[in-house]
């Protein structure tokens, strides 16, 4: 796939490609050190251009003024520089941040600002890459409260202070170093404009800014299939990129598995768990293990169930993210379809209480039923509908924003049901799930 035909270049290359001699120096470290990131540079378009700051990404292309790159005295320095950027690709912070800004919030009540988000994916980046054994450029971000194994979402909740004015939410034509940029177009290589480097470097700012992808079409459905074609072209490079380091030893590729946030994964592994749950001991499952870095569960069954009765529980209370709801009834009604439950499916709208109960048996009567709205957030009550009303499910869906008291999550763990999240949770929600023994998939839009 060719990246150009789903997402502009925000710069021109005004090397045409060619790449310093100290780039393959530095690949040569980062190589030995970070195969996978590597290998992720390999699959990337590098682009050197004098209007650049210093070093960006939109996190499908990487841009390097040749200036800053020079003026890194050290070929360490420059393949920090190089695992850097592709971390930000491999982790997918600027698609995320697109994310967050078309949700219009971070959380409830909790706004998204650009600059405070682009300051906890660098802590944890930089954090990582001197972990790993890089010569950290100095003066870069670092922060001892902030390890390479921490999420972005909860730095971020860390670092946001409710009084702070210093910056407003969704504001994408901030000029800072750190707000998230779309102003620069892919013909911006012109030889008669001033460089924007000049040599500085602010204090308490990272070397690199985090541009806005700017993705081909012309209407909202044009961009959106474009950001999708991307998605999958960068979730083959990791695959591809994992591969590589797996195969030539690096003893770090793990950790990328459990990274991929890709709309492809929660999807196949919401339709591992309904195909491959069962009862009567046709099938055993293993439960969702997760690793420090938790943005999907592992499913491991060991044979396909038989499944004749599924519960779907909806939260429906006002803060669930809507078109996550939309992309999760869609995937959950093609796989009713496919399993084909003898006794059909529940489907609980719940709020503090359950509102309404609707039988169905497809998938498509699924898709025509209408929401109702309500307040309050106590899935469990769902659960004791089940009970009270002698439905026995052999798998209980609980679609929900997560924001569950500990004894509501302890009674939805126990009845084992499996929680489909709308969005990444923060630390409060995610320790619950997990001191519960809760399994869990985000299905975040």
């Amino acid at each position: 796939m060719v990246k150009s035909e789903f997402a502009k270049p925000l710069y021109a290359d005004e090397f045409n490609g060619f790449k310093p001699l100290d780039f393959e120096r530095a690949m040569l470290i980062l190589s030995a050190l970070t195969p996978v990131l590597a290998n992720i540079i390999r699959l990337t378009e590098v682009m050197f251009n004098t209007q650049v700051k210093r070093a960006s990404t939109d996190g499908i292309y990487v841009y390097i003024n040749p200036l800053f790159w020079d003026g890194l005295d050290r070929d360490g320095y420059r393949a920090f520089l190089l695992g850097h950027e592709a971390l930000h690709i491999l982790l997918k912070h600027m698609l995320r941040a697109n994310m967050y800004k078309a949700m219009g919030y971070f959380r409830l009540n909790i706004p998204f600002v650009f600059s405070i988000w682009n300051h906890a994916c660098d802590y944890i980046i930089n954090a990582y890459l001197k972990a790993m054994g890089h010569e950290v450029i100095p003066q870069c971000l670092l922060d001892d409260r902030f390890g390479k194994d921490d999420l972005a979402d909860d730095v971020y909740m860390t670092l946001y202070e409710p009084d702070d004015k210093s910056d407003e939410p969704d504001k994408s034509d901030d000029n800072s170093d750190d707000s998230q940029e779309s102003d620069d177009s892919g013909d911006s290589g012109d030889s008669g404009e001033e460089p924007r480097y000049d040599g500085s470097w602010p204090e308490g700012e990272d070397f690199d800014e985090h541009l806005e992808p700017d993705f081909v079409g012309d209407t909202a459905e044009e961009k959106a299939a474009s950001e999708e074609a991307i998605n999958e072209s960068i979730a083959e490079s990791i695959k591809e990129s994992i591969k590589q380091g797996e195969a030539v030893g690096d003893s770090s590729f793990d950790t990328y598995k459990d990274t991929d946030t890709s709309d492809s994964n929660w999807r196949e592994e919401l339709a591992e768990y309904m195909v491959c749950s069962g009862r009567g001991g046709v099938s055993t499952y293993a439960p969702i293990h997760r690793r420090t870095y938790t943005n999907f569960g592992l499913i491991a069954p060991s044979q396909k169930g038989v499944i004749s009765k599924i519960a779907i529980t909806h939260d429906v209370s006002s803060s669930v993210n809507e078109t996550s709801r939309y992309n999760f009834m869609a995937e959950s009604a093609e796989l009713i379809d496919q399993i084909a439950p003898s006794n059909g499916i529940s489907v609980l709208w719940t709020s503090s209480k359950v509102k309404r109960v609707d039988e169905i048996m497809t998938g498509i009567e699924l898709l025509e039923l209408s929401i109702p709205h309500g307040g309050g957030t106590i899935m469990s009550a769902s659960v004791d509908y089940l009970l009270e009303n002698g439905i026995e499910a052999d798998l209980h869906l609980i679609f929900t924003d997560g924001q569950m008291s500990e004894s509501d999550v302890q009674e939805c763990a126990d009845a084992g049901a499996l929680i489909v999240l709308d969005r990444h949770p923060c630390v409060n929600v995610r320790q619950r799930l997990e001191n519960a023994g809760c399994d869990y998939i985000i299905a975040a839009s």
